[in-house]
């Protein structure tokens, strides 16, 4: 694996020509912290430092975001604010790598110390994250409670129609995902750097487009308040030793959770996505006399795939079935998915541990940290991975969606989201 670092770290570096631009054109391949590393000449913990920053800010954006849709805006209005923010962040960010007064000179480290980004240059690409921050706190939580508000929960094909959507929902993102760890990082690494941030930039553009066109077509569900502003309210008014008025608002809420039912606990469980989210083992790429090599970050791709194959299969075959064969015509439960899901997962630890032993076998028999072992003994428990996502990780969104009250659907869609923070810091 360290050899397997060095080269996909390795540095192309071309000799400039009279027809090319002053400065040396620069291929490199690696990790998210790349862009940082070539296009402003940071050190690779300077660049994760800012990365690991920047996602937590996210996160923590995101129940902001949740709130003010749910509280004052409504998630058309938070939605619609969040993905202007959203074009304009990767526009800035696209700028830095165009523009040769919004980054430093390449450099090649060879050479000796690389020069940094001076502060105008800082502030800028800061900039351009702020921006980016702002959209995805209003764009993670609200739209997939937006999309779910299209459908009327009172008929029966409304009901299907949502349950459907949540599959294809996760079907899309993790489509998106596969474009973005293929198409997007080739581009990256082996046409242009502007061109790969470019790309996300011009969807994004499109994707604002076709929202704002067919804004007359949409459902907008009003905000009625959080209860989680009277929660605070009546802490604070409790700490000051008055009582709590009571408002429109909480009777209103109230006959709105009534009106519902509620037959499931409310619970948490943990989504399989551990093993995506771990680095992968130190085993033998694939033979470089191959054609087509496979970077060692895009072998969740194999995840990705197994859960795009597995939702239309579940959507359009498995559910049909198991409505047919049910007396009630509910199909399968959201509690069983879940569970499905576990189970899988646990399946999936068990073929990981085992392949795991057989590395560390492997590499102590030739007495090196480096294993013989194929990297495509990986595929197995990511392809697991990604059938336990299907489960697990999609009946979670559409058991939190219809369990908490409508005007707590955009936290609800954050609940999934930290989930997986947590996972990850733990």
């Amino acid at each position: 694996m360290e050899k397997n670092e060095k080269e996909s770290m390795e540095m192309e570096v071309k000799t400039p020509t009279a027809a090319n631009d002053d400065e040396p054109e620069i291929n490199y391949k690696g990790l998210k912290t790349i862009p940082l590393i070539i296009v402003f000449n940071m050190s690779r913990i300077s660049a994760t430092t800012l990365l690991n920053v920047f996602n937590g800010t996210t996160n923590i954006a995101t129940l902001v975001g949740a709130y003010l849709s749910d509280t004052y805006f409504g998630r058309y209005k938070t939605l619609g604010f969040a993905s202007i923010a959203s074009l304009f962040g990767l526009l800035v960010v696209s700028l830095t790598a165009v523009f040769k007064n919004l980054h430093p000179p390449h450099c090649n480290p060879s050479d000796g110390p690389c020069i940094g980004p001076d502060a105008g240059q800082m502030a800028f690409l800061l900039f351009g994250f702020g921006l980016m921050i702002i959209g995805a706190g209003g764009i993670r939580p609200c739209n997939l409670a937006f999309g779910a508000d299209q459908f009327n929960p009172n008929t029966d094909s409304g009901k299907r129609g949502i349950d459907s959507f949540f599959n294809w929902y996760y079907f899309t993102v993790t489509f998106a995902e596969i474009v973005s760890v293929t198409l997007v990082v080739y581009v990256q690494s082996n046409v242009s750097w502007s061109i790969g941030l470019a790309i996300p930039t011009i969807f994004m553009f499109l994707s604002c487009l076709m929202y704002f066109v067919g804004s007359k077509m949409y459902v907008k569900v009003k905000p009625e308040g959080s209860p989680l502003a009277s929660l605070v309210q009546t802490d604070h008014l409790q700490i000051h030793g008055t009582s709590a008025p009571c408002n429109k608002s909480k009777k209103q809420n109230a006959s709105s959770e009534s009106s519902q039912s509620h037959s499931q606990p409310f619970s948490t469980t943990s989504s399989p996505t551990a093993i995506r989210s771990l680095p992968s083992p130190p085993i033998r790429p694939p033979p470089r006399h191959h054609r087509f090599q496979i970077p060692a970050a895009s072998y969740v791709i194999f995840a990705m795939l197994s859960l795009t194959l597995w939702v239309p299969i579940y959507d359009r075959l498995v559910v049909p079935f198991t409505r047919r064969i049910k007396k009630n015509g509910g199909g399968i439960t959201v509690l069983q998915r879940i569970g499905i899901g576990l189970f899988i997962t646990i399946v999936e630890s068990l073929i990981g541990a085992f392949v795991e032993e057989q590395r560390r076998t492997w590499a102590l028999r030739n007495g090196t940290t480096v294993s013989p072992m194929s990297a495509m003994w990986l595929v197995p428990q990511l392809a697991l991975g990604g059938l336990a996502e299907a489960f697990n990780a999609i009946g979670q969104i559409e058991f939190y969606y219809k369990q908490f009250p409508e005007n707590m659907r955009s936290i609800a869609g954050v609940f999934l989201l930290w989930e997986r923070v947590f996972e990850l810091r733990l």
